[in-house]
Formats: structure tokens, sequence, C-alpha cells
């Protein structure tokens, strides 16, 4: 009984703590300004008999063991047949550029990403700093490794997310 009083007393304590307190701002995610879309790269692709489509999750990790200087950007690239064709095997992801800042060609993880048959991934870190919030295009380049013909594909408007 005493332990449900102190835990009562405490809760009020802190509910009228709150009360008298100024609300925290929360600091707005605003589309950027200086977005300038890529408009010359498709965003679906048609190889062979196959049609692809580019998808990306981009993120910058702010968890408690962040390097000093800040994380970088890590990236999940997944080329996808839009059919659900299978390709694994026949398509091989060379380079990422992020546009509105620099190019970035990162050196692939020896980690394999767990894919379907439908899709090729790869995952790479120590990308550019940008900020979370912020709105780029993706243009990869990639190898259909029957011809060795290089290609280039667009996903338009990734938002680089915040983990923390």
């Amino acid at each position: 009984m005493k332990t449900c009083l102190q835990i009562l007393l405490l809760t009020f304590v802190m509910l009228i703590s709150c009360k008298n307190s100024e609300p925290v701002a929360l600091p707005e995610v605003s589309i950027d300004d200086n977005y300038v879309p890529v408009t010359n790269v498709a965003t679906v692709v048609k190889v062979d008999t196959f049609n692809l489509k580019l998808e990306t999750f981009l993120w910058r990790n702010f968890m408690p063991s962040v390097p000093v200087g800040g994380p970088m950007l890590n990236s999940m690239i997944f080329l996808k047949e839009v059919s659900e064709k299978q390709i694994s095997g026949k398509f091989e992801l060379i380079s990422i550029q992020i546009v509105a800042e620099k190019t970035w060609n990162p050196t692939y993880s020896v980690y394999v990403v767990p894919t379907k048959d439908f899709e090729v991934a790869k995952l790479s870190n120590d990308g550019p700093q940008i900020e979370p919030g912020r709105y780029v295009d993706v243009v990869c380049e990639f190898k259909f490794v029957e011809t060795g013909k290089i290609y280039k594909i667009l996903a338009s408007r990734q938002k680089v997310e915040r983990a923390s």
C-alpha cells in the first residue's frame, strides 16, 4: 500500500511539473529547396524480356555508437523485376549516384542481402553525410550479365531516413 501511495504521489508531482513547462518544438522536416529532379534517366528500364525498377532505403544511423564526425549514409538498393520474373544471377549492381550531392561509388558490403528471385539487392555504408529528411534522386548503374551491357535506372525523390 505504501508503494502505491509513493507511485501516485510521484505521478502527481510529475503531472504538475509538466503542466507548467513549455511545449518542446519538434524540428521541422521540409522538402529540400535545392531539390532538382533527374529527368534524363528512366524509372523503369526494359532489358531483354525484363522490366526493371529501382527501390531504395537510405538512412543515417544515430545510434549510440556513432563515429566521430557523425554517421555516414547507408543504402539498401533493390533492382526488381516489375512482373516478378526471376532475375537473380542475371544482373549486377555496379554504382550509385546520389543526385544533389556527389557521386558515391560504394564498396558494397560483403553481407549477402537475402532477396526474392525477382530482385537483386546490395547494402552499402559510409556514404556522404546527407541530412535526414532530405529528398534525393538515386541513379544506379547495373550490368546485364548475359551481354555485359551497362544500364542506368532512377529512383526519384528518395527520402533519407534517420535511425536513432
